[in-house]
């Protein structure tokens, strides 16, 4: 019975080591530093503490049964060396315990608390060879003194011993590797970017209870030497930064990448940081938005949302901002950074500014792209947005009147988007093109869908231009352009999940402060019919924020204070006048404020995208790129940069009265190309396929600056169907190699659509140009 007992200790002994051990290793990955435990590791710490008290209670139990069991004739003297060695282990043992619970229980931060659970797991550990000794001591006493002993009034302990040994060759290298491997291994994401996990605290804020959640960022070290680190941070909010940097790195000014170890990630609840999402509610919702929302399709989204992103509404107050801010502190910590520079885009403005209110002494520079007033009540801020767009939208249509071949096209853009309307007023339209495998599909047109469209398209030139495009088309009754432009991005090649909507309204509403009294949902639909807010089409952009009406977290008082304290970095404020979600008029009120307590230089384009730096263009990026790579301030506070507000237009192909049929089908190619949303919306990154309007396809991959085309049965002109290749340069140009059932071609075409062919049709040669 003794050595029952005692097999007992050592195996409880081993079971909680090894659990201890676990919870060590895992507590060496890449944790936020104020960590004292983490999700992966909370099973093992249960294991640990439960196998702990086990084994006391085995020990007591076997301090009190064992002299009772153990016949023992003469005195320790002979197996004094034995005793005292075991006398010594259960001490130390018993010491190893008592200190290792305490320190675990008084640890302020993982690096304290993972010494002590080692010296826990070493503790715990020694019970199993303690055990084993204390067995031989117990069966050497209990035969000595016996006439003769033989092999059966002897048992040996060597059993418990092999038993224990064993054990431990089990349990301790799994227990070494027992990180979690999301967490602790890096691996590259691509060429360039190294991306890494970290554990990091549900709850940076208030530190309740010390809930864990995985947060992944990625690395580009600087080419050359490292001159600093720059952190970027994306909008939406609900867009992973991962994504979108491998997106735009191509755009990067040079000089950034050559002398700044860059760092993007991917914010609480999208792609590897605990991704999120609801997109059947969601697109429940967007169908029944424009303007036609009621209080309770706004509480049935909400409710669906939650339920589908299978997210406690307990935890919602972690999506916030101010929650991110402190990832990116975590992130600092963990590279081993003094100081950064912080560049946010859109809503990762928001972020970048509560970092700057609570690190203001861990910023070299601070760069607002399109940004958000975070000291503006929520209400208001869409109110502005939606005005905002409405410029934007009267922008773009003068802009077509200002252009010749849009002119064309559509002489009166207002009243071409008021017929475009109308015409879905409670009724769907159906375009017939082919999808990304050349197969003719039907693809269903309707009005919700329509004004998200343009309304997406309206943050940039090219967008804009697409959006001008469509509408004429649909004017004029062809709908393909304007399907194309509501279906881009459905049926390529390799479609990638890059946002999350739950993580979008999350964190706006986590964020959404108000000027006490807040009247609740429909006090909000009220005071918005009142105001005009609600009046289609605009309506889609402040309706926007209903849902954090209905989201299940009370919103915030305007803050106290936005301005860091002490600060004494630049900050670098980037606006476009075309801008039409963070209209320009925010960026200057943040820029006077800004200045009571830190220099400040503004960037401003005419016409323009939503945010306007790291897009290719020479202007801001130079601005940004000395001052973050040779701490050169701009020489004005002021820098003006030139813009459009539209992108040079395509026009609508229709065959020209006596134009040649060879001229029509090479323009028609072209369009077809340059006008496809896919294709103008493409990274260049993974390789794109997308179908003509009459049946087979196109694909395009980037090699070496310039973009291959392989056209596959392509037909732009019924009936007519091209096979072969091509190449679109970065000038603008692009010359087709294609056969047909009449013949072969090859065509150049110039940037401003002018084009020439030549090779041989029905067995002549034959040249030509249009």
């Amino acid at each position: 019975m003794t050595r029952i007992l005692l097999a007992l200790i050592a195996i409880t002994g081993v079971a909680a080591g090894a659990a201890a051990l676990r919870v060590w290793a895992a507590l060496g990955g890449r944790l936020d530093p104020d960590l004292v435990m983490t999700t992966p590791a909370a099973d093992a710490a249960l294991l640990a503490i439960g196998g702990t008290v086990a084994l006391v209670i085995l020990v007591g139990a076997f301090a009190l049964l064992a002299p009772r069991w153990t016949p023992v004739s003469g005195s320790l003297a002979p197996a004094g060396r034995t005793a005292r060695l075991a006398a010594v282990l259960v001490v130390g043992t018993l010491i190893g315990l008592g200190v290792a619970s305490l320190g675990i229980r008084l640890a302020d931060g993982r690096d304290t608390a993972r010494p002590f659970w080692l010296l826990l797991a070493v503790s715990v550990l020694l019970t199993a060879p303690t055990a084993a000794l204390v067995s031989w001591l117990v069966g050497d006493l209990a035969w000595r003194g016996t006439p003769a002993p033989t092999p059966e009034s002897r048992e040996r302990p060597w059993p418990f011993v092999a038993m224990a040994l064993l054990a431990i060759v089990a349990a301790v290298p799994p227990a070494l590797d027992a990180a979690d491997p999301d967490t602790n291994p890096d691996r590259v994401c691509d060429a360039r970017l190294e991306c890494r996990w970290m554990t990091v605290e549900a709850d940076q804020l208030s530190h309740a209870d010390r809930p864990t959640r995985v947060l992944r960022y990625g690395l580009r070290p600087a080419d050359r030497e490292r001159h600093g680190t720059l952190v970027m941070v994306t909008g939406g909010p609900g867009v992973s930064g991962i994504v979108a940097y491998d997106q735009g790195e191509s755009t990067l000014d040079p000089r950034l990448t050559d002398w700044l170890d860059i760092v993007a990630f991917d914010p609480r609840g999208v792609g590897d940081s605990g991704y999120r999402d609801c997109p059947d509610a969601s697109q429940r919702y967007g169908q029944v938005m424009d303007g036609r929302l009621t209080a309770s399709m706004i509480e049935t989204f909400v409710s669906d949302c939650l339920r589908d992103a299978e997210v406690d509404p307990s935890t919602l107050a972690d999506y916030g901002s101010a929650n991110i801010a402190e990832d990116i502190e975590t992130i600092r910590l963990d590279l081993g950074v003094d100081r950064i520079a912080l560049y946010g885009e859109s809503y990762g403005t928001a972020i970048a500014q509560r970092y700057a209110l609570a690190h203001p002494d861990r910023l070299d520079a601070l760069i607002l792209d399109g940004p958000l007033d975070i000291s503006a009540p929520t209400d208001r801020t869409w109110a502005e947005s939606t005005a905002s767009f409405e410029a934007t939208l009267a922008a773009t249509f003068d802009a077509c009147r200002a252009d010749t071949d849009c002119a064309d096209d559509m002489p009166d853009p207002d009243g071409a988007w008021r017929r475009t309307l109308a015409a879905l007023d409670g009724r769907a339209e159906v375009a017939r093109y082919a999808d990304s495998a050349g197969d003719p599909t039907n693809w269903p047109v309707i009005r919700s869908a329509v004004v998200d469209s343009v309304l997406n398209g309206l943050y940039g030139e090219t967008g804009r231009m697409l959006a001008l495009r469509a509408i004429a088309a649909a004017d004029r009754g062809d709908w393909v352009p304007m399907a194309r432009l509501v279906h881009a991005g459905l049926g390529t090649l390799e479609p990638s999940a890059t946002s999350s909507d739950f993580a979008y309204y999350a964190t706006w509403c986590a964020d959404r402060v108000v000027v006490p009294p807040d009247g609740g949902l429909g006090a909000y639909l009220r005071s918005a019919d009142d105001a005009g807010l609600t009046t289609p089409p605009m309506a889609d952009v402040y309706l926007s924020g209903a849902a954090c009406h209905a989201w299940p977290i009370p919103p915030g008082p305007l803050p106290a204070s936005t301005l860091p304290a002490g600060s004494d970095f630049p900050v670098v404020i980037l606006t476009a006048a075309a801008d039409p979600i963070t209209p320009a008029a925010t960026a200057y009120r943040l820029a006077d404020r800004f200045r009571a307590t830190t220099d400040v230089y503004m960037v401003a384009t005419s016409g323009g995208p939503h945010v306007t730096f790291g897009r290719g263009d020479a202007c801001p990026d130079d601005v940004v790129a000395e001052l973050l790579t040779s701490g050169s301030r701009p020489r004005r506070s002021i820098t003006s940069c030139p813009g459009a507000v539209i992108d040079p237009y395509v026009g609508l192909v229709r065959r020209a009265v006596g134009e040649d049929e060879l001229s029509f089908l090479g323009r028609s190619l072209a369009v077809e190309l340059l006008a496809t949303p896919e294709y103008q919306d493409w990274d260049g990154a993974a390789p794109l396929a997308f179908g003509c309007r009459f049946g087979g396809r196109i694909e395009v991959a980037r090699r070496d600056q310039a973009d291959r085309i392989d056209v596959r049965g392509c037909q732009v002109v019924e009936g007519r169907s091209l096979s072969g290749t091509g190449t679109y340069r970065d000038d603008g140009s692009v010359e087709f190699e294609v056969t047909f059932a009449r013949g072969s071609l090859r065509y150049d075409i110039d940037a401003a659509g002018h084009a020439r062919w030549s090779g041989t049709v029905d067995g002549r040669a034959i040249t030509g140009r249009g």
